[in-house]
């Protein structure tokens, strides 16, 4: 069951590959395609050209042991409860940390997924180094967390990598509306400063600055979060919204929906999950 629900969704990608392509052509979106010759931005060809010398960064061993059922506990420990549209549902107060998506990725790797397709990166951008924000390391067939970053939001991954993260541990993502909910008004935290436009010059950890009022972490900071909104019409499945508010971008107006295809990547980027009745035996 596990791998057929997979091979459905790799499946769906490779439909949408050419649409994708197309669509990223146009918007001069780079896919940060794995060949640095099949890459038309010069930064990335820059950036990928560098190769990470494992001897002189410090990783974390990755922990096999039971890693689903503890990334689980972790999160199901951190959950808050909320009314949406007189549903009840359950939100991490936190972002998905590194250590948790690192967890997930070795799961896949374990399970025979590869984290490339069709020269894309299909959950998570690997070959980024420490200092352009790589947090996340594969090192052979294992994936590695830099050390210290382990309780920092997962970042570079695709919303792809979100989605089956969640329908890994039985969430799913939150939509752009009750994102909205979560966040109440970033210009108006009556709890302290959101880590946005460069207040530390980096993530930080997910339960480093104050909750919301609602018990909510990193709400409008941080990372963004991917959600499962499509942008304009809802027949459009290249693009998913992006809410919330970032270390690297100024304060963003509560209701901004910012679109992103799912195969892109950024430094920005991150999700935290939620759960209610549609999510229960989701699991993979």
């Amino acid at each position: 069951r596990e791998e057929k629900r997979i091979i459905s969704l790799v499946s769906h990608i490779s439909s949408e590959m050419p649409h994708i392509k197309k669509f990223c052509a146009q918007k001069k979106y780079c896919l940060f395609y794995i060949q640095n010759k099949d890459c038309k931005n010069q930064k990335t060809k820059n950036i990928t050209n560098n190769v990470i010398d494992y001897r002189k960064t410090e990783l974390t061993q990755p922990d096999f042991k039971d890693s689903k059922k503890k990334v689980s506990k972790e999160i199901e420990q951190n959950l808050v409860h909320i009314i949406s549209k007189g549903n009840e549902m359950k939100i991490s107060s936190t972002l998905i940390t590194n250590k948790q998506f690192a967890a997930f990725m070795n799961w896949l790797t374990i399970h025979k997924f590869k984290n490339v397709f069709q020269k894309h990166f299909v959950f998570l951008n690997t070959v980024l180094l420490a200092n352009t924000g790589g947090r996340i390391f594969q090192k052979g067939q294992k994936f590695y967390t830099l050390k210290g970053f382990e309780e920092h939001p997962v970042n570079w991954i695709t919303y792809i990598g979100a989605n089956l993260f969640c329908k890994w541990i039985g969430y799913r993502l939150l939509s752009a509306s009750e994102y909205n909910q979560i966040s109440i008004n970033p210009h108006k935290n009556p709890t302290g400063i959101s880590n946005v436009n460069y207040y530390i010059g980096d993530t930080n950890e997910v339960t480093a600055f104050p909750k919301n009022e609602l018990g909510i972490y990193d709400a409008n900071g941080n990372v963004y979060s991917w959600t499962s909104s499509y942008s304009g019409n809802p027949n459009n499945s290249v693009q998913k919204i992006v809410k919330g508010g970032a270390w690297n971008k100024p304060m963003t107006p509560l209701n901004t929906n910012l679109a992103k295809p799912i195969f892109f990547t950024a430094r920005s980027i991150g999700f935290r999950v939620a759960s209610d009745q549609s999510t229960e035996n989701n699991k993979l």
